[in-house]
C-alpha cells in the first residue's frame, strides 16, 4: 500500500474514491475517506498502467458520486499533490518559466553581441581612417623637415654670397 498525504483547501468533508475499472486489492465500489482540518492521509494500491481513481470531494459520505479528478497513484510514499498532478505541473510549469528566462537573456546576449561586433566593426574603421590621417600628417611633417633644411641651406647660401 502507498501512503498519501497532503492538504486541501477544504477543511472538512470526504474524498471519495472509485477505479475506473476494478483492479487486484480494489473493488468497484467508492472508498470514502476523511478530510480533517484540510488534512488529509490516505493508503492506496499503486494503480496499474490504465487505471486510474475517480476522485470527488463531497461534505457528507452519501450522495451522487461526480468524480472531478483522476489520480494515478505510484508504488512509493508521495504527496497528495503529487498524486493530483499538481506537483508536475508545478515542476513544469517552473520550468518552462527558466526556459523563458533563458531565452530572454539569450536574445540580450545576442543582441548585445552584434551591437557589440557593430561598435568594433566602427572602431576598426576609425582606427584604419586615424592611421592613414597620422601617415599623412607623419609624412606632410618629413616634407616640412625637408623643406626647412633646404630653406636654411638656401639661406645659407645666400647670406654666403651677399656677405663674402
Amino acid at each position: 500500500m502507498v501512503k498519501i498525504s497532503g492538504s486541501l483547501d477544504i477543511q472538512r468533508g470526504f474524498v471519495r474514491l472509485k477505479p475506473n475499472i476494478p483492479f487486484l486489492g480494489v473493488t468497484a465500489g467508492i472508498n470514502t475517506y476523511e478530510i480533517n482540518e484540510g488534512q488529509i492521509t490516505i493508503e492506496l494500491p499503486p494503480t496499474p498502467q490504465d487505471r486510474v481513481f475517480l476522485v470527488d470531494y463531497s461534505l457528507s459520505r452519501d450522495g451522487a458520486f461526480l468524480p472531478i479528478e483522476s489520480w494515478v497513484v505510484p508504488n512509493y510514499d508521495c504527496s497528495l499533490d503529487e498524486v493530483r498532478g499538481i506537483i508536475s505541473f508545478k515542476h513544469n510549469l517552473q520550468l518552462q518559466t527558466q526556459i523563458n528566462e533563458l531565452q530572454s537573456e539569450k536574445e540580450k546576449l545576442q543582441t548585445d553581441l552584434l551591437e557589440t561586433q557593430d561598435k568594433y566593426g566602427q572602431s576598426l574603421l576609425q582606427l584604419k581612417q586615424l592611421s592613414e590621417q597620422l601617415s599623412a600628417l607623419e609624412l606632410e611633417k618629413q616634407q616640412a623637415e625637408i623643406d626647412n633644411g633646404l630653406l636654411v641651406k638656401r639661406i645659407h647660401q645666400i647670406s654666403a654670397i651677399a656677405n663674402p
